[in-house]
């Protein structure tokens, strides 16, 4: 993990991954290695994740998740989820202007496997009465 951050190679995985992105992370296999090159080297390492957040690694991996294919989601949700364990990673998420279109398009195809009856989405929804909308949000400053 050191030597990967000593010779350039978080600054290289987070290039190929803007890269990837722009092209509509159409390259699963190729996609797959990065995602998990960066959960493997990067995530769970301080020194490694501050350099990964420096260089935009939240919006560059949920960008990611918006364009990248269906059987890839799961791995780059755990990917951030895990990276979200780090204080400083939270603002990233919340700062984040990426494609919303996108997600919400594959939130529509996730719809599909969800069962009937189940409100996922809307004034139902546990989460969204749980938390504000953004401009209401205030976020403690410790």
């Amino acid at each position: 993990q050191r030597v990967l951050r000593k010779e350039g190679g978080i600054r290289a995985v987070a290039s190929a991954l803007q890269t990837l992105t722009a092209e509509g992370g159409s390259e699963v296999e190729m996609l797959q290695a990065i995602v998990q090159c960066v959960w493997c080297a990067i995530v769970g390492n301080p020194k490694n994740e501050a350099y990964w957040l420096r260089l935009n690694g939240v919006e560059q991996l949920l960008d990611t998740l918006c364009v990248c294919a269906p059987e890839m989601r799961a791995m780059t949700l755990g990917c951030l989820a895990d990276l979200l364990l780090n204080p400083g990673a939270i603002q990233y998420f919340w700062d984040w202007k990426g494609n919303i279109g996108a997600l919400e398009n594959s939130a529509l195809s996730l719809a599909a496997h969800i069962p009937n009856g189940v409100q996922t989405w809307g004034a139902g929804n546990p989460i969204k009465k749980k938390f504000k909308p953004r401009e209401e949000r205030k976020i403690d400053a410790k």
